[in-house]
């Protein structure tokens, strides 16, 4: 049996949660946010939030020029609640 197979792409600034699956020939975009136990299935676009299985944005960028804004802060405009990055642990 033939099993193809392609690369998965990650561009620069990407947060990735625990527990994320990513199949095979996904390329996920610059800044984008990968919530936890979520599933990709396609592409994501840059500087997006998304959730889920599968996958589906739930957030779009806030600001026209997000690409120009640090890493530090586009997340902050995410996740407004410290204890977001403290619900689970043991990843």
């Amino acid at each position: 049996m033939d099993i193809d197979k392609a690369p998965v792409f990650i561009d620069d600034d990407v947060w990735i949660a625990c527990g994320v699956v990513i199949l095979q020939g996904v390329t996920i975009g610059r800044g984008a946010i990968v919530g936890a136990d979520s599933v990709v299935t396609q592409d994501l676009p840059a500087w997006t939030f998304v959730l889920g299985n599968p996958a589906r944005i739930t957030r779009e960028p806030k600001a026209k020029k997000m690409r120009d804004l640090p890493v530090s802060t586009v997340k902050s405009l995410y996740f407004s609640r410290p204890r977001f990055e403290q619900r689970r642990s043991g990843c």
